[in-house]
C-alpha cells in the first residue's frame, strides 16, 4: 500500500462541511500507522487524527494545533508520539500517548528543554525516530544535537554531534540502524551511542528514506 500526502488536507467522513465542494480539511505534515495493524493510521498537521479504518474516516485527538510531526513505536502499538518541528517554544519537548492517542502526557528530552521551563532561545526539535529491532531505543535531533535513550525516553543522554552537523529531519530508522545526514555525510550508528560516517562525502545530499530491511 502507498499513501501520499502534500499539504492539501484531511477530509473528515460525516464531517459537518465535507460535503461541499469549498470544504479544505487540516492541512498535514506526517503520518504513521500502527505496524501490527495498517488499518490504524495517524496524521499530524494542524492537529493529530486518528483513523481505524485505513483513512476512510478519521477523529481529532487531544492535542491541538502545534504538533506537525507524529509516530508510532513499533514494538507498542498503543504507543504515539508527537512533536512539532517548526517552533522554538517546544525545544526539546514531545507529546506521549500510551492508549492509542487517548489520553498524552508532555515530556522532554532530558537536558534539552525541561516541562515547564523556558527553552533555549532558537531551539527545536528537528528529528525523532525508534529502532525498529531494538525496543525503547529512541534517538532524537535537537538543534543538530543527537540525544539517545534506550529505556523509551525515561532518560536521555547527548551523543558526539558528527560534523557537519545533522539537518532537520533528516534521520531515520531502517530495522538495524539509524541515519542521520548532513549537506555533505551521512552517518550510521546500530544502536544511537557511536556514529560512523557511510563516505557518501561527494555531492550535497538532498533527503533520505529508510526502506525495508536495513536499505
Amino acid at each position: 500500500r502507498l499513501t501520499v500526502i502534500g499539504v492539501f488536507g484531511l477530509a473528515f467522513v460525516g464531517a459537518a462541511g465535507a460535503s461541499s465542494p469549498s470544504y479544505e480539511g487540516p492541512r498535514l505534515r506526517s503520518l504513521a500507522y500502527v505496524a501490527s495493524n495498517p488499518e490504524v493510521v495517524f496524521a499530524a498537521g494542524d492537529g493529530v487524527f486518528r483513523s481505524t479504518d485505513g483513512g476512510a474516516n478519521w477523529v481529532a485527538l487531544g492535542p491541538h494545533l502545534g504538533y506537525d510531526q507524529v509516530l508510532t513505536d513499533p514494538h507498542d502499538s498503543r504507543r504515539v508520539i508527537a512533536f512539532q518541528s517548526l517552533y522554538a517554544h517546544h525545544a526539546g519537548r514531545y507529546l506521549e500517548s500510551v492508549d492509542d492517542g487517548v489520553t498524552w502526557v508532555e515530556r522532554s528530552i532530558s537536558g534539552a528543554s525541561p516541562p515547564g521551563s523556558d527553552p533555549p532561545k532558537g531551539t527545536s526539535l528537528d528529528g525523532f525516530v525508534m529502532h525498529r529491532s531494538l525496543a525503547g531505543v529512541w534517538v532524537a535531533l535537537v538543534e543538530g544535537k543527537l540525544w539517545k535513550t534506550s529505556n523509551s525516553g525515561r532518560t536521555w543522554e547527548v551523543r558526539p554531534t558528527p560534523n557537519p552537523v545533522p539537518m532537520r529531519g533528516r534521520i531515520v530508522a531502517s530495522r538495524e540502524a539509524f541515519y542521520v545526514a548532513s549537506a555533505t555525510e551521512v552517518w550510521r550508528s546500530s544502536d544511537g551511542v557511536d556514529w560512523h560516517p557511510t563516505g557518501l562525502s561527494k555531492g550535497e545530499k538532498l533527503d533520505q528514506i529508510a526502506l525495508a530491511g536495513d536499505a
